[in-house]
């Protein structure tokens, strides 16, 4: 500031005191990179979330697979920053509301806090049961929400966002076809037949935060 002659006589920071410091910390967050994405159909997601508990039988990490796809769903978060998940991401603040405590590795925050509902709180804390049952000798402190079954025997590693991805195309194709309500015209008139969605095209790994716990 003071290089560029903002500190001199008739400029804006005239009279600022020699000893005044702006520090990194003292600069506001950038608001938080949601990258949203254009909305599901109401009834894709609905068929979706009908099918959810299959995913616990998908070959190998089957049940951290269901409980992943649930988080991306719920929060809207990357699928990096739901695999790195440490098992003790849950807190609550001083008005009692759920957080998810969570890393935003695309633009290297720590430690984000995001308020989550109680029913998101719920599918942590059944998996936090799980995974403290199946790594009974490991400190929580060490573990993570989302530990991958395979050459992990203390359950520091977590499954890995590319697994995860290929685990999830795979599950979505092997879903019979979600039908949507579409407005065509046949003759002259316009009506509305149920046609196949093109969710190979449309349906990201990372699926949209819009989703009412009704649908769940």
């Amino acid at each position: 500031m003071r290089s560029l002659g903002l500190t001199r006589p008739g400029e804006p920071l005239h009279g600022l005191p020699d000893d005044f410091a702006l520090l990194a910390e003292d600069i506001p967050d950038d608001p938080e990179d949601s990258e949203a994405g254009k909305d599901l159909p109401s009834e894709v997601m609905r068929q979706i979330c009908e099918h959810l508990p299959s995913l616990a039988g998908t070959k190998r990490n089957g049940n951290e697979n269901l409980v992943a796809t649930e988080l991306l769903i719920d929060t809207g978060r990357r699928p990096t920053e739901i695999c790195q998940l440490r098992w003790d991401c849950l807190q609550q603040d001083t008005t009692g509301q759920n957080v998810l405590i969570y890393d935003n590795y695309k633009s290297g925050r720590k430690g984000r806090r995001l308020p989550i509902s109680q029913a998101t709180a719920g599918v942590i804390t059944r998996q936090q049961e799980l995974v403290r049952t199946d790594f009974p000798r490991t400190p929580t402190a060490e573990l993570m929400l989302l530990p991958t079954r395979v050459g992990n025997p203390h359950g520091r590693k977590p499954i890995g966002a590319g697994w995860l991805s290929g685990r999830h195309r795979e599950w979505i194709q092997s879903l019979p076809e979600f039908l949507v309500p579409t407005r065509v015209e046949i003759n002259g008139q316009q009506i509305t037949k149920m046609l196949p969605f093109d969710k190979i095209q449309h349906l990201p790994l990372r699926l949209p935060a819009h989703l009412l716990p009704a649908a769940r």
